[in-house]
């Protein structure tokens, strides 16, 4: 389960978001893993006037390559995705997009514990790098890339992890002349 929230701040604007999304992971073994998703969020800002709300499904593949207890895994994770947005009115505003858009995004991860703990668990450092595809309606960016950086505490076992929570510094570049970066804190349970 997830409740993404956000603050996004351009010069004198402000938007916000909030959202909510379910998650479950079928081991297919004990490297590779499929998750479907369900999410739902609503977007708004009150100095643009605008407001909108998005309904998604995803598939995610992940498949991991242990290197050992001391040596990390690598992981390559595939995912497809659609994206719907739905009419949505408050106050004075009112949106009814009606935009529909698929997402494809491809990545490579490489994850190795780390000398010491945190909250009693040992903790790993990734590096990854990923590819994000758009098709659809009103596309502004029909492609990206990010690399980043993670810190999580992690449970180890000899077949698998499973991270508890972690903080992502990220920086997204593009073709298209959008770049940015971003820091994400995340728990899960």
């Amino acid at each position: 389960m997830k409740l993404p929230v956000s603050h996004t701040a351009v010069k004198d604007t402000a938007s916000y978001s909030i959202g909510f999304g379910a998650n479950y992971t079928y081991p297919v073994n004990d490297s590779w893993s499929l998750t479907p998703g369900l999410n739902y969020g609503i977007a708004g800002s009150e100095e643009l006037g605008d407001v909108g709300q998005v309904v998604s499904g995803t598939l995610t593949s992940n498949y991991k390559f242990y290197l050992g207890r001391r040596n990390g895994e690598i992981s390559l994770a595939n995912m497809i995705g659609y994206y719907q947005t739905l009419p949505f009115k408050i106050g004075e505003i009112e949106a009814n997009y009606n935009i529909s858009n698929e997402v494809l995004r491809n990545g490579l991860m490489y994850s190795k514990p780390l000398n010491f703990s945190l909250f009693g668990y040992k903790t790993s450092l990734g590096v990854y790098v990923s590819d994000t595809r758009l098709f659809g309606d009103n596309l502004y960016i029909e492609q990206y890339n990010e690399v980043g950086v993670s810190l999580s505490p992690t449970k180890y076992t000899d077949t698998q992890t499973q991270n508890l929570y972690g903080l992502v510094l990220n920086y997204l570049f593009s073709s298209d002349d959008a770049n940015g970066f971003s820091f994400q804190a995340s728990y899960s349970f």
